[in-house]
């Protein structure tokens, strides 16, 4: 079983991605927000989007060798290169965007060197999105907005096999449940019982096929209860009350990860359209 590196964070994600490949049968790229020229303060800490692997094949090209899933990391979080930051909130944030992978598309097959450069464009302007340019929220869309049951089952499925490989994950950064305003992630596992464990051996998309258990359903089905218009009014009135404290604070989880810049994927515009 491969062992993460502790000796930098570039040793340690190119284990992952060697990890992931052996857990999961699942090649991913997963790139620094450095190494591919975006900003440091981009409104997301990680981030899956169709079509990032272009940018690996621009900026890294020693790299790339093929089309792949990738998730892409703002490494300016992370600190030195001796690891200060701690382990498990890399190692689950990694976990979080690889559940996006799994829930996303097949990659893009179609080769690289074909595709145009505006649609490469396209993907960096995405990701180079500023924390100061967030749009305001469109209280239109949920909070659990691309984090809802399938995603639950998903990760709870992939964090399974990971801790069982002995890697050391934490729920609350994987899953920032009370941002999404729903359950812990530890309710949805209770819920979900045994299948995780009795679908080990089968490959992760087979595993999560189907329905799930009664009780994870309802347990779901509860927690939509929470998204009534007066329910939202009254969150949005505590976040307003307490913004300025979390601002100050540089309040941050892996939960920021992938919803705000997925709200800017349109999969109808041309540059950014995977082929299915």
């Amino acid at each position: 079983m491969i062992e993460l590196s502790t000796e930098s964070w570039a040793q340690r994600r190119d284990d992952w991605e060697k990890l992931l490949f052996e857990l999961f049968n699942d090649r991913v790229y997963i790139g620094f927000s450095s190494e591919l020229g975006l900003p440091e303060d981009t409104s997301w800490l990680g981030v899956f989007l169709p079509s990032a692997d272009l940018l690996i094949r621009e900026a890294c090209p020693q790299r790339f060798d093929g089309r792949r899933h990738t998730i892409v990391l703002n490494d300016s979080i992370f600190g030195d290169v001796d690891l200060t930051t701690p382990q498990v909130d890399f190692d689950s944030l990694v976990a979080h965007e690889f559940g996006h992978a799994i829930q996303g598309p097949v990659p893009d097959q179609k080769p690289a060197e074909t595709v145009s450069l505006r649609r490469v464009a396209g993907v960096r302007k995405i990701l180079s999105l500023r924390r100061a340019d967030e749009p305001s929220a469109d209280n239109s869309v949920p909070e659990w907005h691309y984090h809802g049951d399938d995603f639950i089952r998903i990760l709870l499925h992939a964090s399974r096999r990971l801790a069982a490989a002995g890697v050391e994950l934490d729920d609350s950064e994987m899953f920032a449940n009370s941002r999404y305003s729903l359950s812990p992630l530890a309710w949805y596992r209770h819920a979900l019982g045994s299948e995780p464990a009795d679908r080990a051996e089968l490959p992760m998309r087979l595993a999560v096929a189907g329905d799930p258990p009664e009780a994870f359903t309802q347990l779901w089905r509860d927690d939509l209860k929470n998204h009534t218009p007066s329910a939202r009014k009254e969150r949005d009135g505590i976040r307003d009350a307490t913004r300025d404290e979390e601002q100050a604070l540089h309040i941050s989880d892996a939960g920021s990860s992938f919803d705000f810049a997925s709200s800017f994927y349109d999969s109808s515009e041309e540059p950014l359209a995977p082929n299915m």
